[in-house]
C-alpha cells in the first residue's frame, strides 16, 4: 500500500516555508471572509429591527439544526433567514473540507516528481492518474510547486481520490511541520461572538495555565564558609 507521505520533501528540521504558511493561512485557517459576511448581515438585520448590531451577533451564530431553534430563527430573522443559512453552510463546508485542503497544500508543495515517477504505476492503479498526467509538471522548479496552476490541477485530482487514512496521514505531517516537531499546546475554542468585531483569523486560543495555590517557601539561609 502506497503511503504518499513517503514521497514528500522534508527539511532537515520540520517547518512550513513561507509559501506554505501563507497558503495555509488563507485557505484553511482564515475566517475573515466569513466574519465580514456575518458582520454585513448583522448590520442589515439590526437596521431592519432598529436595534444595536451587537444584539444580533449571538442569534446569528446560534446553530439552527433542531426544529425549535430553526422555528425561533425563522421568526427572528424573517426574510433574512435564508441568508443566515447560506453563511452557516459556508462555515460548515469549510470545516468539512479542512482535511482535503490541508492534504492538497502539502502534496502540491512537497510531493517529489522523482518519487512519483518511481511509483507511477501504483499511483495509476490506486488513484487513476498516469505518467501522462504528471509529465507536464515533472520538471518544474521547486519554488513553483505550490502555486503552479497545472500542478495544482493534477494534485487537486489526486487529493480528491485519496481515502481517509491517506488524508489523516498527510494532515498529521502538516501538523508536525506547523509545530516544528514540538508537542502541541492545549487549546480551547475562542468565543466567535467576540471575534466578529476583531477580524481575527484563527478560532483557537491557548489554554491558560491553572493558578497554583502552593505557598512559596522562604529561601534557604546562606551560611558563610569558615574558610571563605
Amino acid at each position: 500500500m502506497l503511503d504518499l507521505t513517503d514521497g514528500l520533501y522534508a527539511y532537515s528540521k520540520p517547518g512550513l516555508n513561507t509559501f506554505e504558511r501563507e497558503w495555509y493561512h488563507e485557505n484553511v485557517i482564515s475566517n475573515e471572509s466569513l466574519l465580514v459576511e456575518y458582520q454585513q448581515l448583522a448590520q442589515k438585520v439590526a437596521e431592519s429591527k432598529g436595534v444595536d448590531v451587537n444584539n444580533i451577533y449571538e442569534k446569528l451564530l446560534t446553530p439552527t439544526d433542531d426544529k425549535a431553534k430553526r422555528e425561533e430563527a425563522i421568526e427572528f430573522f424573517g426574510g433574512f433567514f435564508i441568508d443566515v443559512q447560506l453563511i452557516q453552510k459556508k462555515q460548515t463546508d469549510k470545516a468539512r473540507n479542512t482535511p482535503n485542503a490541508t492534504a492538497e497544500m502539502i502534496l502540491r508543495s512537497r510531493l517529489k516528481p522523482d518519487w512519483v515517477a518511481a511509483n507511477v504505476d501504483t499511483i495509476a492503479q490506486e488513484y487513476g492518474l498516469t505518467a501522462q498526467d504528471f509529465a507536464p509538471i515533472a520538471d518544474l522548479p521547486r519554488y513553483e510547486w505550490l502555486n503552479n496552476e497545472v500542478r495544482a490541477k493534477v494534485i487537486g485530482y489526486l487529493t480528491k481520490m485519496l481515502p481517509p487514512w491517506q488524508l489523516r496521514a498527510l494532515c498529521k505531517f502538516v501538523d508536525n511541520e506547523l509545530l516544528e516537531g514540538e508537542q502541541p499546546p492545549q487549546l480551547k475554542p475562542a468565543n466567535p461572538v467576540l471575534m466578529l468585531g476583531k477580524q481575527q483569523s484563527g478560532l483557537l486560543q491557548p489554554e491558560p495555565e491553572p493558578e497554583k495555590n502552593e505557598k512559596k517557601s522562604s529561601p534557604p539561609t546562606v551560611v558563610a564558609s569558615a574558610t571563605g
